[in-house]
């Protein structure tokens, strides 16, 4: 089976950073690990200055925050209240 051949700037941080696609958060340039909901991140959030449209890409640091933050929401969520 043959393997076929990714080109190294595909999957670099630093080309992500380069080409604007960075976490959506102003002044934060690291790489998105995650795509949330821009009105979900801004109610958990809100102190967040965020770019970008309906979707938010957010890096790790960031994620970790929203995750933190949104917790008990996401709980009354899943229990239907």
């Amino acid at each position: 089976m043959r393997h076929r051949e990714v080109p190294e700037s595909a999957s670099a941080p630093a080309a992500v950073a380069a080409r604007g696609d960075g976490c959506a958060v102003e002044g934060c340039d690291k790489a998105p690990q995650r795509s949330q909901p821009r009105s979900r991140v801004a109610e958990a959030l809100p102190e967040l200055a965020l770019e970008g449209g309906r979707r938010v890409k957010l890096c790790r640091d960031h994620y970790r925050a929203y995750q933190r933050a949104s917790r008990e929401t996401r709980r009354l969520d899943r229990m239907g209240g």
